[in-house]
């Protein structure tokens, strides 16, 4: 039997409190940044359950977010339905990005609890990377 995406929830963030990250980001790219995504990158969409070809899914050892564009806004209310995931609306008004997000999430912890954030580095241009790193610091 499949596992839903609640279970597969639970079993990252064992995954995360053995390995001490606070959070987890999961972008919708390969490592060729390519249109077409293999399934064997599609960590998003496993994550998450949400098949839309654009979308960034974060998940904290206590809340789970996805970004879409309004292209998936049903599609995505539709396929995180009885999961954790919280739809995030990019390009709406009051709609954090993701680095607020993570640090609104992530300022409550106490003091045994990292805040680092992991992303898999195969599939992020270092360019993201180094402009979450400057978001992330600038909002603390």
């Amino acid at each position: 039997m499949a596992m839903t995406v609640n279970q597969r929830l639970e079993e990252l963030r064992e995954v995360m409190r053995r390995e001490h990250l606070a959070a987890f980001i999961f972008p919708s790219t390969d490592p060729h940044q390519g249109e077409y995504v293999p399934d064997h990158w599609k960590g998003r969409e496993f994550i998450s359950g949400f098949n839309g070809s654009a979308g960034t899914a974060v998940v904290t050892l206590t809340s789970a977010a996805l970004w879409t564009d309004s292209r998936y806004f049903i599609a995505a209310e539709e396929q995180l339905r009885g999961t954790e995931f919280q739809l995030m609306k990019l390009k709406i008004e009051g709609t954090p990005t993701i680095a607020q997000w993570l640090n609104s999430q992530l300022s409550h912890l106490d003091s045994p609890f990292s805040t680092e954030v992991g992303i898999d580095g195969w599939c992020s241009s270092a360019n993201s990377v180094k402009e979450l790193i400057a978001e992330l610091r600038k909002d603390l």
